[in-house]
């Protein structure tokens, strides 16, 4: 995506976003406010040391946000996966649909041994 996510690889980026709408060209003069603003808070910014206690604060802080990144990123992912494997059974059915009657039987016992065979318990076959 186009979006850039601070929290990827290596720790966050030195990154401050200041978005304008821009006026009509007759006024822009008065954007001019805003820039200055904006160059200051880089330079406060820039020059602002955190104690210790804030300083841990801040990556208590970014970990959760990381946690939640993930965890949002996790579960699109599992999403996307169930669409698929639900997509790729409809088009199972379809197919086992316009199958003769026979051909279809014969489908349904292979999936029910199938599943019989995968709710019996694994057994371990020791040599002596």
């Amino acid at each position: 995506s186009s979006r850039v996510n601070p929290y990827v690889k290596g720790g966050p980026q030195r990154l401050l976003r200041a978005v304008y709408r821009l006026p009509s060209a007759r006024d822009m003069q008065s954007l001019s406010a805003l820039m200055e603003m904006t160059v200051f808070c880089i330079d406060l910014l820039a020059s602002t040391r955190l104690s210790e206690r804030d300083r841990k604060n801040v990556e208590k802080q970014r970990a959760k946000l990381r946690e939640i990144i993930d965890k949002a990123e996790r579960e699109k992912k599992q999403e996307e996966l169930r669409k698929k494997k639900a997509e790729e059974r409809q088009k199972e059915e379809e197919r086992v649909m316009k199958l003769s009657k026979e051909q279809q039987m014969k489908i349904d016992e292979k999936e029910r041994k199938a599943k019989l065979k995968n709710r019996m318990p694994k057994m371990k076959v020791m040599h002596g």
